[in-house]
């Protein structure tokens, strides 16, 4: 988890992608993602615009296209410099999800300027502080993001940075905290054991890496079934694919749901997706 940015990763949320889009958003200005939602990524190649250059780099960013989702805010900015909320915080997160590290914190640091102390410019500074080394300074980012954290693992990162710092009481409350935002993320428990190892408490130690170990055998099992799901709907065969992909369908599962409405949305299969997106929800 350390060094996947927030790419997709089952134990914690399926469609990341989307919700680095939503946090992008949370900045924008109403009506603006309607914009970004209705343009292609070839649009802005025919229309030098702005608003053109944001949508297709929305979209760009959506489906984690990060190279040319940065291309594309880069090239709104040159049109609009004023488009700090924009286009460059989600600038920020596309050099972030690149591991160009330097450049995402330039920009982030510059976001910072217009909108201060924000927990989405908090977490990420967080984030590369903790990949930097930088340990008391990530605790302080997170610390402040964690008071209104925009991502789930914000609390993850937070305990995995004192744990860094061997503060083993303040990492042991984040990332129990992080456990119960996140039950079935692999990663957690795994830090979990390590903390509790380093205590000396060797019993909860191998409980925990034993329920990591469980949750990474489900997760790739529910991997496979996505990619399966995936291939038969690309193959265009609906009702070829429904009982391949209804196995992820979990009434108690959030994060499924919401990959299975997602999938289907993606393949234009609307009705389908409404049911597991409206269970997600509920």
């Amino acid at each position: 988890m350390m060094g996947t940015g927030v790419k997709i990763r089952l134990g914690l949320y399926a469609n990341v992608p989307l919700c680095v889009l939503t946090v992008a958003l949370a900045f924008c200005p109403a009506g603006l993602a309607q914009a970004g939602a209705g343009n292609s990524t070839g649009r802005a190649g025919a229309e030098n615009t702005s608003q053109a250059h944001l949508g297709a780099g929305y979209e760009n960013l959506k489906n984690s296209r990060y190279d040319a989702a940065a291309k594309e805010f880069r090239a709104a900015l040159d049109l609009d410099p004023n488009l700090v909320l924009q286009a460059r915080f989600p600038l920020a997160v596309a050099l972030f999800e690149l591991h160009r590290n330097d450049e995402a914190r330039r920009e982030f640091d510059a976001v910072r300027q217009k909108v201060g102390n924000h927990p989405n410019v908090e977490y990420y500074l967080g984030r590369l502080d903790l990949t930097e080394g930088h340990y008391d300074a990530a605790i302080l980012e997170l610390g402040r993001a964690a008071a209104k954290p925009p991502f789930p693992d914000t609390a993850y990162f937070l305990g995995s940075a004192y744990l860094k710092r061997h503060e083993l009481a303040s990492a042991e409350k984040w990332l129990l905290r992080a456990a119960e935002l996140s039950p079935n993320d692999a990663e957690v428990q795994y830090r979990l054991g390590t903390l509790y190892r380093e205590e000396g408490r060797t019993g909860e130690a191998h409980k925990a890496f034993d329920l990591s170990e469980q949750i990474r055998r489900r997760d790739a099992e529910t991997d496979k079934v996505r990619l399966e799901c995936n291939q038969k709907l690309d193959q265009g065969a609906l009702e070829d694919a429904r009982p391949v992909c209804e196995q992820l369908y979990d009434p108690g599962d959030a994060v499924k749901l919401t990959m299975l409405g997602t999938i289907y949305g993606n393949h234009g299969a609307f009705e389908d997706a409404l049911k597991p997106l409206q269970r997600a929800a509920e």
